[in-house]
């Protein structure tokens, strides 16, 4: 794997929802809407440092355009691709920004 995912988590900002997603190198990753409620952010040649990573989080009880994010390991015949789906409540507008080793997605609430 070119790169391992460490963290995956959800928080509660004032004005916002944030989803980061913590690897041990700077993320490589491409993002695809199959529709209008969702994303998906796809980590090619990847790996989760600890399984309990690929647990869904239920995010449908606090105040925030996301309903629930899961990751799905998808083992492939030259690389692993970790894929995560983060399922809105509607069309929402977000941003992605990366710092250090984490990847940021913001959701306006």
């Amino acid at each position: 794997a070119d790169q391992v995912i460490n963290f995956i988590g959800f928080q509660q900002l004032e004005d916002a929802s944030r989803i980061y997603i913590r690897t041990d190198v700077t993320p490589s990753y491409r993002v695809e809407r199959p529709d209008e409620q969702t994303i998906e952010v796809v980590f090619n040649a990847a790996e989760v440092a600890v399984k309990r990573l690929l647990l869904p989080i239920d995010t449908r009880f606090f105040e925030t355009p996301v309903l629930d994010i899961t990751p799905i390991h998808i083992e492939g015949a030259s690389q692993s691709t970790i894929r995560i789906t983060i399922r809105l409540r509607s069309a929402t507008e977000y941003f992605t920004a990366i710092k250090d080793s984490t990847l940021f997605l913001t959701f306006k609430r």
